[in-house]
């Protein structure tokens, strides 16, 4: 979805949901009488523009829903063969690389965060390593390893892997050797 659809599914639907709620809550009378006392005179009235209230709730939120499957939709990943189309899911490849990471690189703390880019996909992995890990060292095996496994099971070519370390813990001491945890190397 471009720019234009997804800002008129976000206007459209924030201004129905804000109409419906300023309608329930005056169907309420909960702005007092004097707004549309004309209106609401009678019983009738007030529900009457409860469930005018309601239908535009009902509206905005189906734009919302709208935008949500229309962005989950363009994150898939197609392939069309003779026999139909493949689709992959944002998050089955997010499981894919989070187990690459895990397993083929041992890393145990860390974030995937996947985009589209003009010549493939880009992958985004926040981390934290131990103050002895070596980072540009790591973050380019992690970079190479992932482009490769996912280039290889996914046929998706990586544009680049984008690496964000978010954390250098120290590692623990050694209780056995009596060093603390700044001079353990």
């Amino acid at each position: 979805m471009n720019f234009v659809g997804t800002l008129t599914y976000l206007l459209a639907g924030g201004f129905s949901c804000l109409l419906g709620a300023l309608a329930v809550l005056a169907g309420a009378r909960f702005f007092g009488d004097t707004a549309w006392a004309w209106f609401l005179e009678g019983p009738a009235g007030g529900a009457l523009q409860i469930a005018l209230g309601v239908g535009l709730l009902l509206v905005g939120s189906h734009f919302v829903r709208l935008l949500v499957a229309a962005r989950a939709s363009a994150m898939r990943l197609r392939h069309r063969s003779e026999r139909g189309s493949i689709e992959l899911a944002n998050v089955a490849l997010r499981q894919f690389v989070s187990d690459v990471l895990r397993r083929e690189l041992g890393l145990s703390r860390f974030r995937v965060r996947l985009e589209r880019g003009e010549g493939g996909l880009v992958v985004g992995v926040r981390i934290g390593l131990s103050s002895s890990d070596t980072v540009t060292d790591i973050g380019e095996r992690i970079q190479r390893v992932i482009a490769e496994r996912v280039s290889e099971r996914v046929g998706v070519e990586v544009e680049r892997v984008e690496i964000l370390v978010r954390s250098m813990r120290q590692t623990a001491p050694h209780a056995a050797s009596g060093e603390d945890a700044t001079t353990a190397g």
